[in-house]
């Protein structure tokens, strides 16, 4: 049986991300490139969120996602801070409501990273039963088989390059850049423990330091965020 970590760099590209989506018609895909960053921010990998996505509602096609905007159909808890309200089904009962996909997956990501990833369940068998447990009508070991499945099959199809670079460690939060400046405009957060990929550059000082890890698209962080890791 093979089995993936979530807490891996991305395993398919973002134009492919992007493609997959518009492919199937998706209302997110409109989103699409904000939306295959916020995984990366997380350490997450965004082929599973995406698998994720399409086992739960066809990429928003079907089901209650078409009214609530989720991406993982996440039923409301007090800690979603990105939840606009909350959608009734009458056959499925409360789920949370959402005004844009990237708040909906950035909840999701959330979930994960605070629920399961520090309960030892990083791996897409180990999550299933939980996420989507038996007692709710789901089988989840046909879950999990379809999300590995799906991002195997996305991997062979993708012929775009890993990240590139040097590996690095987000130490806390960090604010990622369009240029290597702490007044630059945001291009999105790096949670703690996330990986980066890159290459130091000069750029503005901040706190006596002027060394930033610039990614390949482009982004930086500052290096005083981020320590380098072994790949």
């Amino acid at each position: 049986m093979t089995d993936l970590t979530l807490l891996s760099a991305p395993r398919i590209s973002a134009p492919l991300f992007a493609a997959i989506l518009t492919r199937n018609h998706s209302p997110a895909a409109a989103e699409a490139a904000e939306l295959a960053l916020i995984p990366d921010g997380y350490g997450l990998d965004r082929a599973i969120a995406l698998a994720f996505f399409r086992h739960e509602s066809r990429y928003g096609t079907a089901g209650v996602a078409t009214h609530t905007r989720g991406w993982g159909n996440l039923r409301p808890a007090s800690w979603q801070a990105r939840r606009a309200g909350i959608y009734t089904s009458p056959e499925s009962g409360q789920f949370a409501l959402y005004t844009t996909w990237a708040n909906s997956l950035r909840d999701w990501c959330e979930l994960l990273r605070r629920f399961y990833v520090p309960a030892g369940l990083t791996t897409v068998y180990a999550v299933t039963p939980r996420y989507a447990p038996s007692g709710d009508g789901n089988d989840p070991i046909r879950y999990a088989a379809d999300v590995v499945a799906t991002v195997l099959r996305w991997q062979v199809e993708d012929q775009a390059p890993r990240p590139a670079g040097t590996r690095w460690q987000a130490l806390r939060t960090c604010n990622i850049r369009r240029a290597p400046h702490r007044r630059a405009p945001l291009a999105g957060a790096l949670q703690r423990g996330a990986a980066w990929y890159g290459e130091l550059v000069s750029g503005g000082v901040y706190q006596g330091n002027d060394q930033w890890v610039q990614s390949a698209d482009g982004r930086y962080v500052w290096s005083g965020c981020l320590r380098q890791v072994s790949s």
